[in-house]
């Protein structure tokens, strides 16, 4: 929701630009902040929104203004919503307890997000972040759950019943992320 939320206020469509996120990551200067579900944010009490230089806009504000005022901030926007959503995913995988070795698998619709799991994988470089081939891990986790309990299958004889395809991600080259996470967090607590 955050994604949609935030890129339904621009007419650019995300091309995972790489000049873009690298002048996003030097310059410091455009944050998109999460909170469109207030109730499910990682970060408590954040508000959504968009910090640009000195200036910040309420989500609410954006929503209310013209029908896509963000497209004039092109790829550039669309780089600061794929590290936001990297750095919340970041957050929420330590805060469950991933640590060095931890296999992180993406699967469904941010499969097809090169920059967001190219920036997953630079913020987390101990843990090995992979693509699937699966559509929706979810409704596989269903089907398998209910393929045990039809047949009696423990989860070890279900895993022999079928393969899933990975393909690892690498990082590419981000810059100062670790700089342009310091500052997103510092907006956080502002």
């Amino acid at each position: 929701m955050e994604y949609d939320a935030f890129t339904s206020l621009t007419r650019e469509k995300d091309c995972g630009d790489p000049e873009a996120l690298a002048s996003l990551v030097r310059d410091k200067d455009l944050f998109v902040m999460p909170g469109v579900l207030p109730d499910a944010c990682i970060f408590s009490g954040a508000a959504p929104r968009v910090i640009h230089g000195d200036r910040t806009h309420s989500l609410k504000d954006l929503r209310q203004g013209s029908a896509q005022p963000l497209t004039r901030l092109g790829q550039r926007y669309l780089a600061a919503i794929n590290a936001s959503l990297a750095i919340q995913t970041r957050e929420m995988l330590f805060r469950c307890g991933a640590s060095k070795g931890t296999h992180v698998f993406i699967e469904g619709g941010f499969s097809r997000n090169a920059q967001y799991c190219e920036l997953l994988a630079a913020l987390c470089p101990d843990c090995t972040i992979a693509l699937t081939n699966l559509r929706e891990g979810t409704s596989m986790g269903a089907a398998l759950l209910a393929w045990m309990v039809l047949d009696h299958k423990d989860l070890a004889a279900i895993g022999r019943g079928f393969s899933i395809e990975t393909r690892r991600i690498v990082a590419g080259e981000c810059g100062d992320l670790e700089g342009y996470e310091r500052a997103f967090r510092a907006h956080l607590d502002a």
